[in-house]
């Protein structure tokens, strides 16, 4: 564990400005994100829509899987760098939008939601996607980057499928009792 520990703060503190980096855009993107979902009315919340079960399964896990594979091809290409950068900025729009949404149209009963049914999992799933976004700077076909990519590329479709499959279970039971 000590190992871990040590490489990981060595790559740390060697990539230190694109950690920086990236937190920023993702902060960025939460800060817009929950700018426009505060910004929509209750009536236009009803004209989202709402997606059936096996709907929101699929759109989980496609999200999560385009965003592993961008940031996976941006590694590859260098001139194509700029994606594992917007993908930052884009997962921070929606996160921040879907907890500003819930928020504002379910007042406490929408922070608990997201706090019980979103929080534990962007836990997991924001530093896999800070740390994919700062090695795909580097990498440029590295197999050793690339098979960490593959690892952690399956730790986010695990926790997509726990965002698509579980959580809705979970979610309509807490919205029976709330």
């Amino acid at each position: 564990m000590r190992i871990i520990s040590n490489g990981f703060r060595e790559h740390f503190i060697a990539n230190k400005k694109k950690y920086f980096l990236i937190i920023f855009l993702l902060v960025l993107g939460l800060v817009v994100g929950a700018t426009y979902g505060k910004g929509i009315s209750l009536g236009q919340m009803g004209t989202l829509g709402v997606l059936d079960f096996w709907g929101a399964f699929y759109k989980s896990i496609s999200i999560d899987a385009r965003i592993w594979g961008l940031i996976l091809l941006a590694g590859c290409v260098k001139k194509l760098r700029v994606i594992a950068l917007i993908s930052a900025i884009i997962k921070g729009f929606v996160i921040g939008f879907t907890f500003a949404s819930l928020t504002i149209g379910f007042g406490i009963k929408g922070l608990l939601l997201v706090l019980i049914a979103s929080l534990p999992s962007l836990l997991f799933l924001l530093p896999i996607l800070i740390y994919m976004c700062v090695c795909s700077f580097g990498a440029c076909f590295s197999a050793k980057w690339l098979i960490r990519c593959g690892f952690l590329g399956v730790i986010m479709l695990v926790m997509g499928v726990v965002n698509g499959f579980v959580l809705p279970i979970f979610l309509s039971a807490m919205i029976k009792i709330l």
